[in-house]
């Protein structure tokens, strides 16, 4: 039996596709509940702690790409949930864009861009020269 065919009957392989499901939706609410409340600051300040503090690239794309490594087969599950949170967010940012602050729409905007990138390098980033399935 292959490594791989073993890997795919294992008990491990299951575990992970249990595990990733909720940990990838729980990490995108959260990031995006965090850059709703650091968007209610005065504009100066939310700006400085998005940018200096690096809260975008770091901890939205950072979280969002750790949480992807989980994933048994990244390609497929990265690229399934970022269909799936690319359509939700274009409508619920869509609807929300002319309720919404300056500030507001701009660090969503941006947070919504570094999950989609964490989606993206999860799926294509490999292991030890390996490719992943």
């Amino acid at each position: 039996m292959s490594e791989n065919n073993r890997l795919k009957n294992s008990i491990i392989w299951i575990l992970r596709w249990i595990l990733y499901i909720p940990v990838i939706v729980i990490v995108t609410v959260l990031v995006q509940t965090l850059t709703a409340y650091i968007s209610n600051f005065p504009w100066w300040i939310a700006l400085a702690i998005w940018t200096f503090l690096g809260i975008g690239p770091a901890i939205c794309g950072g979280s969002v790409f750790a949480s992807g490594l989980i994933c048994p087969n990244r390609k497929f599950g990265n690229f399934l949930f970022l269909g799936l949170f690319t359509v939700l967010e274009i409508f619920a940012f869509t609807s929300e864009f002319g309720l919404n602050t300056a500030i507001q729409n701009i660090l969503r905007f941006s947070s919504d861009f570094y999950i989609v990138f964490g989606f993206i390098f999860a799926a294509l980033y490999e292991v030890n020269n390996a490719k992943s399935e």
